[in-house]
């Protein structure tokens, strides 16, 4: 069974019974309700998490430390967590799962968990990382070195010291899950989705050549109203089902409910061979042609016509030979 793959680094708030003793804690109130939430999501713990410590030294040597101290992001430390993330060996079991069939979603924590630092410098107002590095390198003194490109800050937010090769493992693992339309999701419990922000993050995964809609970034947690779990259940799944629903439908399943699935594979997947459109799902239509619906009616329409003549043609011939019968009958008497 195809199950939503959940990637955090906090345990105790996101995948845990609740304490009745401590307010907060997880979403859960029983361990009955976890193991049912696990039928539906797998939890992967980004653990440990261990203590902070320098970013790469590249960037010891390239960025103002003194900076970035000032506005308390310490390069040494305090801000930066290199144990932390997703690592090559958590990228290297979810590319299984993926080729195994198993993954019907992705979603990604952002701190700690896609990136390594805890918190972002993105701006009060940036919309996207190109505003970000305005923003750095407008700043006095300046955060950021007037040669860097997006791509160069993306590098920068998403690079691991402990592994030189993990942006790269990033891009194969998210570029196989979205050839496979699998939806890649990122659920925080920072300020970034509340801001209206979603376009740093967004232009994060296109750096990775991903394509993620706005949509897809969402609150949750501690700081929001729902849990993640719940923004799980009410985002995540409905689209996945929503998903699956339209691929039946470009594939003619007589079962599949198809018209309120709309356009969904076509809006998100960019629209592949065999995708619904809109109502049309319901008529069994795709950009392919048709693959039910009126065919299917046309080949019942005809089998029962056929079966009307077969049921004509042998009531006359029983009707003919009983009058035959008759009539030998009248002819002795």
């Amino acid at each position: 069974m195809k199950k939503v793959y959940f990637y955090d680094d906090d345990k105790i708030n996101n995948w845990n019974v609740k304490n009745p003793m401590f307010l907060g804690g997880g979403p859960f109130i029983s361990e009955k309700e976890k193991r049912a939430a696990e039928e539906k999501v797998k939890f992967i713990h980004i653990s440990p998490v261990g203590s902070t410590g320098a970013v790469a030294r590249r960037y010891l040597s390239l960025l103002d430390l003194e900076a970035y101290r000032d506005v308390d992001a310490s390069l040494l430390g305090g801000w930066y967590f290199p144990e932390s993330g997703v690592k090559t060996s958590h990228l290297k079991d979810l590319t299984s799962d993926i080729n195994h069939n198993k993954v019907s979603a992705i979603v990604f924590d952002f701190d700690k968990t896609l990136q390594l630092f805890e918190g972002a410098l993105t701006g009060g107002s940036a919309k996207s990382l190109n505003e970000v590095l305005v923003i750095l390198k407008n700043r006095t003194p300046s955060l950021a070195p007037m040669h860097w490109s997006k791509d160069d800050l993306a590098t920068f937010i998403l690079h691991d010291t402990t592994d030189p090769n993990r942006i790269d493992n990033l891009r194969t693992t998210l570029q196989l899950a979205e050839s496979k339309h699998i939806p890649i999701f990122i659920i925080t419990n920072n300020a970034i989705p509340r801001n209206n922000q979603q376009g740093v993050m967004t232009d994060l995964f296109e750096f990775l050549g991903v394509s993620v809609p706005k949509e897809f970034i969402l609150g949750g947690g501690t700081s929001y109203l729902r849990s993640k779990y719940k923004v799980i259940l009410d985002e995540v799944i409905p689209e996945v089902e929503n998903r699956a629903r339209s691929v039946r439908c470009a594939q003619g399943s007589k079962n599949a409910i198809c018209a309120s699935a709309g356009a969904v594979v076509g809006t998100y997947f960019g629209g592949p061979i065999g995708s619904c459109v809109g109502a049309a799902c319901g008529l069994g239509l795709s950009r392919s042609g048709y693959v039910g619906g009126k065919k299917r009616r046309k080949t019942r329409k005809r089998r029962k016509t056929k079966k009307r003549r077969k049921t004509k043609k042998r009531r006359k011939t029983i009707k003919r030979r009983k009058t035959i019968k008759r009539r030998k009958r009248n002819k002795k008497i």
